[in-house]
């Protein structure tokens, strides 16, 4: 990171995606192999990405939970804080970036120590190397000294006051257009996620590229405008409502009780 605009990139990415996001992705399909196909997988990584792999690999045959996400928000702090000292943000950005951190914590992990053991997890994929047995010597203090900060418990650490302007603070900086389109672009393309914050330049190349594509495959034109995404509102709606009668036929359904709430059944006639 060489500037202001680098960072908050880097830090709306750690708060929305992160390294996580690509181990999550590993994790699950190595869960559906068996032993000698993930020992495929693993050979077939870069030179460099094979530390990573047999990490990983180690972590699922040890039983270990896949739960990694305090290796990025803990980064997230600290970035935050070191942008401030920089000059890079303003207090009241840095703090923003901080309590949002400390808002995704407090609703991941029960305590300080389940906190620590997932950021170790995530530093040893990041690292390529099995930290886990020195956990103790490296948490050691954090989590038994009686001059600890962490005497304080998780849950505790900060209260609903400050973290609302927090919340506030993250809308504002994702609620623009640009960036609704980069979330939905980035479900197919995870990669896409980096670039939340400021906008970067595209070439000219680039940006032929792109307006090649849309006329070769979808027919749209910038001289259409917006109106002419019109047309593919109906064909995409009926593809979707297929798409749910084929998943009901092989009894393929979500569950019924999600994060926002429990769904209610469908009664006759409402649909």
């Amino acid at each position: 990171m060489h500037s202001r605009e680098d960072l908050l990139r880097v830090l709306l990415w750690l708060g929305a995606q992160g390294d996580r996001q690509g181990w999550d992705l590993d994790a699950t399909r190595l869960l559906a192999l068996d032993h000698d196909a993930r020992r495929a997988w693993c050979a077939g990584l870069e030179a460099d990405e094979r530390r990573y792999g047999r990490t990983l690999l180690a972590f699922l045959e040890l039983g270990e939970p896949l739960e990694w996400a305090a290796w990025d928000w803990l980064r997230l702090v600290d970035l935050a804080w070191a942008g401030a000292c920089l000059g890079w943000l303003e207090a009241e950005e840095a703090e923003a970036f901080a309590l949002h951190a400390a808002d995704l914590v407090q609703h991941r992990y029960s305590d300080w120590s389940a906190l620590a053991r997932a950021y170790q997890r995530g530093r040893s994929l990041f690292d390529g190397r099995n930290l886990l047995g020195a956990f103790e010597s490296d948490w050691r203090l954090l989590l038994q000294s009686p001059l600890s900060p962490w005497r304080v418990p998780l849950q505790g650490l900060v209260d609903e006051a400050r973290l609302a302007p927090a919340r506030e603070a993250m809308l504002g900086w994702r609620a623009d257009p640009r960036h609704w389109v980069l979330a939905l672009a980035s479900v197919r393309e995870p990669e896409l996620a980096v670039r939340q914050g400021p906008p970067v330049a595209v070439s000219a190349a680039r940006r032929d590229d792109a307006l090649g594509y849309l006329a070769e495959n979808l027919d749209l034109h910038p001289d259409e405008g917006v109106a002419a995404l019109e047309r593919y509102w109906l064909p995409a709606q009926a593809h979707h409502l297929n798409q749910l009668a084929a998943d009901a036929a092989h009894g393929a359904l979500p569950p019924a009780e999600t994060p926002f709430g429990v769904a209610e059944p469908c009664r006759a006639g409402s649909a």
